[in-house]
């Protein structure tokens, strides 16, 4: 089988409580900004919060998708990444 040229890899490498966590942090900023118009009873407050939540969201995903572009490999380059991260997890078995 020949590889093409373009032939990329992406490794990513998190746990379920990292992801989690950033999850719970954007939902917990989202939630605070919309919630201080909500009790104070101001919808023009409210909206604001909604707006800076938004951008909040879009500047999450740019880092997501930054950090994503950042992991792309060949396969040299991700065989070479495994080994020096995970040494004792070398793929030589069968």
């Amino acid at each position: 089988m020949t590889e093409r040229k373009d032939t990329k890899i992406v490794l990513i490498h998190e746990t379920w409580a990292e992801s989690f966590l950033r999850d719970a942090t954007t939902v917990a900023a989202f939630l605070f900004l919309w919630s201080v118009g909500h009790f104070t009873e101001s919808p023009a407050m409210e909206w604001v919060g909604v707006v800076i939540g938004c951008g909040f969201l879009f500047a999450r995903a740019l880092a997501l998708i930054d950090q994503k572009m950042k992991t792309r490999m060949t396969p040299d380059e991700a065989r070479a990444w495994l080994d020096e991260n995970f040494p004792n997890m070398k793929g030589d078995q069968p």
